[in-house]
């Protein structure tokens, strides 16, 4: 018997592109997300959930060890909630960009029990939660990771504290700190780019608006040829 090309259902073409932007703290994910949000057509920014947000974070900071678990959870749960939201669209033929994801939230829980800041066994509570959430978790389209130095990142943390007052309370990260985090998005990047398109952006030299959004044309003309061929982890200079 010969199977007829039709026996075999085709993947729609109407899908819309769903990505995720990545980096370390003060790599600039919310400034290349929103320019996403702004150039590309029927696109929904999923914004991180920021110190307006997150009634934890400057507990969090004041005692890592008291609120470490509570701030995790709270995140995943906002997390889980937007990568329901995300793939729903992108089902639906609309694309969607988000600020972070579910899955780098993990490695921000790896550093923490490595620091001693969170017990094993909240640990564990946390990835067995993270493991059964992650079920129902479609891969986005792509993953933009934003190569950025950490002496940046230090500068753009301080400007931000400058101009934001909820964000003061970050004084407290160290270059150290963005120095193992980064080993830990590494282990990450490591597993997606095995299930999903992973482009690395050098994210560090200043840029301006328009060139930041030219990078955001540039990354869907990007994604959109690339969606015929497997997961590949590339370098795009732009």
């Amino acid at each position: 018997m010969t199977m007829k090309n039709e026996t075999f259902p085709t993947q729609r073409k109407t899908h819309g592109v769903h990505v995720c932007v990545l980096g370390g703290i003060g790599a600039g994910k919310s400034t290349l997300a929103n320019a996403i949000g702004e150039v590309w057509d029927d696109c929904e920014v999923l914004r991180e959930p920021a110190s307006v947000t997150n009634p934890y974070l400057a507990d969090y900071y004041a005692n890592p060890e008291q609120n470490a678990f509570a701030m995790q959870i709270f995140l995943l749960n906002k997390r889980f909630e937007q990568q329901l939201i995300a793939q729903d669209r992108a089902i639906a033929g609309r694309n969607v960009v988000q600020d972070s994801s579910i899955f780098s939230d993990s490695c921000f829980v790896s550093k923490l029990v490595k620091d001693g800041t969170m017990r094993q066994v909240d640990a564990n509570t946390y990835f067995d939660l993270f493991t059964n959430m992650t079920r129902f978790a479609l891969y986005p389209t792509a993953v933009v990771y934003l190569d950025t130095p950490i002496d940046v990142q230090i500068k753009r943390i301080v400007k931000r504290m400058e101009e934001k007052e909820g964000r003061k309370c970050e004084c407290a990260i160290t270059a150290d700190y963005l120095t193992s985090l980064q080993l830990e998005y590494e282990r990450l990047l490591t597993g997606l780019g095995q299930y999903t398109r992973l482009i690395r952006l050098p994210w560090g030299e200043p840029k301006t608006m328009d060139e930041i959004k030219a990078t955001a044309r540039s990354l869907y003309d990007y994604i959109q040829a690339g969606r015929m061929y497997s997961p590949i982890d590339c370098f795009l200079g732009v």
